[in-house]
């Protein structure tokens, strides 16, 4: 079997220089090698995967045993999916990012904006952020919050080292993602994050909002602070919408009525969306952004992450994101069950406001709904237990 996007290091992913990485495959010369989802195994991703797992693994259940997930859904495999398996990844890379991006309509920005939403003009994520002068306010009251994380800097660390260019390691260390055992969830994923960067960046440059080190010298970063702006967390948004999308292929039993991620967070949450958090939280940790870039980054994730879902598993109702900026100033960052509130965008603190949203699913390409299949065929072929 031919790994779909193997050895070539998945291309880079063409944005953020290979953020959640895989850069580090490029050539993978050795075929001994080991690597994990996002890169190359060594001593210390193995430190990085060791912390993490203290930090975000509730004790673990005496029964370990875990539901084989059921799935059915007709192949749409065509002599269209058939010539796109051929194709050298690189190129493959870019019809998959097509079909992605024909799901969203560009968006207009303002400061009341959306932020993403669907070809039919429905909204999928919206923020209301404040003019220049009340956000730099704003983000200089966050400091506090910022110095508070800082003593975390040494246990977190290697997790912050390695997150700059791979979170996807991280990933794989709760499920499977192997380009030989779970190619087509892997070629999804890669195709989200490489649509997340080309949203995000658009909004990091019109907002321009400053990081920590320009409101003081004492921050003193532990990893080199990035030239664009604070808002959104891209780190947030791509860790929100891996979680999402690994959560409906890997924990959801079964889609007869349309996916919402806010369930995932009930009965203490699932893990991938603690991994998500705990991704975001140390980009604070370092220095780097404010609780606030978090929440709007998770926010955009989730809204996205949900969207794809839906749509590719033929719904016509998704969830619709909300959130005001001025709501969270005196937040730190954290997303529970609590945190969510159904219906249009209110001015309750620290609330992220969801309400269905109907949605079209004329413009999908069969193929990307074939993908969909396969990924979920590969998760549930490595959910069994029998």
């Amino acid at each position: 079997m031919v790994a779909l996007n193997g050895r070539n290091g998945r291309n880079g992913r063409n944005g953020r220089n290979g953020r959640n990485g895989r850069n580090g495959r490029n050539g993978r010369g050795d075929l001994d090698d080991i690597f994990h989802a996002g890169g190359v195994t060594d001593f210390s991703t193995s430190q990085a995967l060791i912390s993490t797992m203290e930090g975000i693994t509730a004790p673990w259940p005496i029964d370990f045993k875990k539901e084989t997930l059921e799935f059915s859904l007709a192949p749409l495999s065509t002599e269209s999916f058939a010539n796109l398996e051929t194709m050298e990844p690189f190129f493959r890379n870019h019809v998959i990012d097509n079909y992605v991006d024909r799901l969203f309509r560009p968006i207009t920005l303002e400061r009341t904006s959306v932020l993403a939403n669907t070809p039919d003009a429905k909204t999928l994520v919206s923020a209301e952020i404040p003019d220049q002068a009340a956000l730099k306010t704003l983000l200089s009251d966050q400091m506090g919050v910022v110095k508070a994380h800082a003593p975390n800097r040494d246990e977190r660390l290697e997790e912050i080292l390695l997150q700059q260019t791979d979170t996807l390691s991280f990933f794989g260390a709760l499920t499977f993602l192997d380009d030989f055992r779970t190619p087509w969830t892997l070629a999804l994923l890669d195709a989200v994050l490489r649509f997340a960067t080309y949203i995000e960046m658009p909004l990091k440059h019109y907002l321009s909002a400053p990081r920590p080190i320009q409101f003081s010298p004492h921050v003193q970063p532990v990893i080199p602070t990035p030239t664009h702006g604070t808002i959104p967390s891209g780190h947030a948004l791509e860790a929100f919408a891996v979680a999402t999308i690994l959560h409906a292929l890997t924990e959801t039993e079964n889609f007869t009525q349309p996916y919402d991620a806010t369930k995932a967070f009930d009965d203490n949450g699932s893990v991938l969306f603690r991994l998500a958090e705990r991704i975001a939280v140390n980009r604070i940790v370092a220095g780097l952004h404010f609780p606030v870039d978090n929440f709007i980054g998770a926010t955009m994730g989730l809204a996205i992450g949900e969207y794809i879902v839906n749509v590719l598993t033929d719904k016509s109702v998704t969830g619709g994101y909300g959130i005001k900026v001025a709501n969270f100033a005196d937040e730190d960052f954290r997303i529970v069950a609590d945190t969510f509130e159904v219906g249009a965008p209110g001015n309750a603190r620290g609330k992220i406001y969801r309400q269905p949203v109907t949605i079209s699913r004329g413009h999908v390409n069969m193929n990307l709904r074939e993908i969909w299949r396969r990924a979920r065929l590969e998760s549930v072929a490595n959910t069994s237990t029998g």
